[in-house]
């Protein structure tokens, strides 16, 4: 709901847990009226060389190091042209590009075609837009997290939606400074055991989002970066990854917290062992890490 005299759109009745989104729309205007800054976002431009050419890297240090950023590098390359997805009129769900592009060889007009909503199954007109990849677009990485406000009561459990920006060095990206909040949710108001709990907080996140990849926010640019000088422009924003620790990942995507596989790429299995205050899982070898409150062994030999 967008405002306090909305009711809810399932049961009709008025809202009564708070909730103040701070738009991510306005801290990309703010972040883009900056030099310096616009340089620190733009940092994989620099390093191009990895994502956009064909170098090979053998330690990877940085996001745009891997092989899985090279499959969005169209977001970034001049050189490349896309079509935008659509959203439909009436339900406000993303129409993929996929979709509009199939529509487009059934038209006869291509400035004008008729898209069919696969979620209504509204059909509406729309003037198919395509677009090029630019350096300044923005790539975003969600986290989500539970905490206590008060270390001795467990009473009034909150979290936060929070983002950094994925095209920063990993030096300047790991700072306090640069983990902007999105929202404050009174988890301790919440039903429990809910799947859906969460949902009514992320929506204005995800819906701003698809908001900020298909018509973009026109800001004030005050850096010449890729040889585009300062100025205005339209600056596009995409969701990178999601982050979080396991029972935070868990309430995101929807899932039993308390997997037993503690790699999402291999079949290695845990082993639970029941101590007197924590069930931990484990695998015998090198300690590699903490998720949540478990923790994890894995062995080098087996990866």
């Amino acid at each position: 709901m967008e405002s306090q005299t909305e009711t809810c759109r399932h049961c009709g009745k008025p809202g009564t847990i708070p909730y103040y989104y701070l738009p991510l729309k306005h801290k990309i205007k703010k972040w883009c009226q900056d030099a310096s800054f616009c340089r620190k976002m733009t940092a994989h431009w620099v390093d191009r060389k990895y994502w956009l050419g064909e170098a090979h890297v053998i330690t990877k240090n940085e996001l745009w190091e891997g092989t899985q950023f090279k499959e969005v590098s169209w977001f970034w390359d001049p050189s490349a042209e896309w079509l935008l997805p659509a959203i439909c009129p009436i339900c406000k769900q993303i129409v993929s590009s996929s979709i509009v592009q199939e529509s487009l060889q059934n038209a006869n007009d291509s400035k004008l075609t008729l898209v069919e909503c696969p979620y209504c199954y509204n059909l509406f007109q729309h003037a198919p837009i395509t677009t090029r990849g630019d350096p300044r677009n923005i790539a975003i990485i969600g986290h989500w997290d539970g905490w206590q406000p008060f270390s001795t009561s467990s009473k009034h459990s909150c979290g936060t939606i929070e983002v950094s920006i994925a095209t920063m060095k990993k030096q300047d990206r790991a700072k306090v400074s640069e983990v902007y909040v999105c929202g404050f949710v009174p988890s301790y108001l919440l039903p429990n055991k809910r799947a859906i709990s969460l949902d009514p907080f992320l929506e204005p996140h995800v819906t701003e989002l698809e908001e900020l990849f298909v018509n973009g926010v026109e800001v004030d640019y005050a850096a010449t970066i890729a040889g585009i000088p300062p100025g205005r422009a339209v600056i596009r924003c995409l969701l990178l990854l999601w982050t979080g620790d396991y029972p935070a990942q868990a309430e995101i995507g929807k899932f039993i917290q308390g997997g037993i596989k503690p790699c999402r790429r291999c079949s290695l299995k845990g082993l639970k062992e029941m101590t007197q205050h924590t069930t931990t899982m484990e695998i015998p070898g090198t300690i590699v890490g903490i998720l949540g409150q478990r923790r994890i062994w894995i062995s080098f030999s087996k990866i």
